[in-house]
């Protein structure tokens, strides 16, 4: 079944800060081979560039504003290199290699940890910068979410939306603890504190990773932290029922989030998978109905004209009886008149 991946990205400073500490991609995870010459005809042969899926990130930086904004960087950049030239490509394709394609997401992101303590012990100045990232994976229909820190992944699902990540924050563990309860966790003035980051002052990092089965008509969406700190998951359910543009998803979102505050940078991404088929037959449909009204008014016509030649052939006999009448009487009337006389 094919499907068309509707996506976009955006990432805004918001009302406060100078400057952005946030990242984003949004990229296709293709193999390609460019010919410069060849005894080929075709030299665009199809065959020779294949799409294996999509990659969405999302990193929010910490440590200061050039600082986090190197880490986001260095992530976000490491995870893209990564993911092109450490990765096997067949993994990409061969689903009962799954755990080996997961360990795999798991050690980009890893990787991320060795380049950002490589930086801070080579520029000091940037020591105990870091940074959260997000991502996701789409091999259609599978959908990997690799995480650590607190920018988030949701997936839209018809009515339902569902945060498909854990913040690695104080207050979230918490609250899965019994300690405190979800609504006076939004309350708390340290909400944003990270128990879990890439870099940071700690060596260790843990990553999360799941796995969805995507369905036509799933959106997910990636954002930093500064979305939800001042748009809440209803809001966010309803303005993505309300359009499901991601485009304009994205620069709605940030807007509202701007009216609430917009305290922190924005940056959110998302990707609507459409089915492809029945787009291309909605399409089909709608200029049969199009056409429709021209084929019907072309009838119309014709079924007009049938009246107009039945009328003129009642008309017609129509005179051929009068005349008739006419000679008849004209006839009866002289027979009389010599009788008369």
């Amino acid at each position: 079944m094919a499907v068309r991946i509707d996506c976009y990205g955006v990432s805004d400073v918001g009302n406060i800060r100078k400057g952005n500490e946030d990242q984003f991609v949004i990229a296709d995870l293709a193999k390609k081979m460019s010919f410069s010459h060849s005894s080929l005809h075709n030299e665009n042969n199809p065959q020779l560039e294949r799409v294996y899926g999509k990659l969405f990130v999302v990193a929010d930086g910490m440590g200061g504003a050039v600082a986090g904004e190197q880490a986001s960087a260095i992530a976000v950049e490491t995870v893209v290199e990564y993911i092109l030239r450490g990765m096997q490509w067949s993994l990409f394709l061969d689903e009962s290699k799954d755990a080996d394609f997961q360990d795999e997401l798991k050690k980009a992101i890893l990787h991320c940890q060795d380049k950002i303590q490589e930086a801070t012990e080579q520029f000091p100045d940037l020591q105990g910068m870091g940074t959260t990232l997000t991502m996701a994976c789409a091999t259609w229909p599978r959908l990997y979410v690799v995480h650590a820190g607190d920018s988030r992944c949701y997936l839209k699902r018809k009515s339902d939306l569902k945060q498909v990540t854990t913040d690695h924050t104080v207050v979230q563990q918490l609250v899965e603890n019994g300690v405190i309860t979800e609504e006076k966790a939004e309350n708390v003035q340290w909400g944003n504190l990270l128990w879990n980051a890439i870099g940071g002052n700690s060596s260790e990092l843990a990553t999360d990773i799941c796995k969805l089965e995507l369905q036509h008509g799933d959106m997910i969406l990636l954002c930093s932290d500064g979305l939800n700190k001042h748009v809440t998951d209803k809001e966010i359910n309803c303005l993505m029922d309300l359009n499901t543009n991601a485009e304009d998803i994205c620069k709605n979102l940030v807007e509202l989030a701007k009216e609430e505050g917009g305290t922190d940078n924005i940056t959110i991404v998302v990707a609507h998978f459409i089915d492809e088929d029945a787009e291309n037959k909605k399409y089909e449909d709608m200029e049969t109905l199009i056409e429709e009204p021209a084929v019907k008014e072309e009838k119309t016509d014709n079924k007009d004209d049938l009246p107009n030649k039945e009328t003129e052939r009642i008309q017609s006999s129509m005179d051929e009886t009068i005349v008739d009448a006419n000679i008849h009487d004209l006839a009866g009337g002289n027979n009389g008149d010599e009788e008369s006389s």
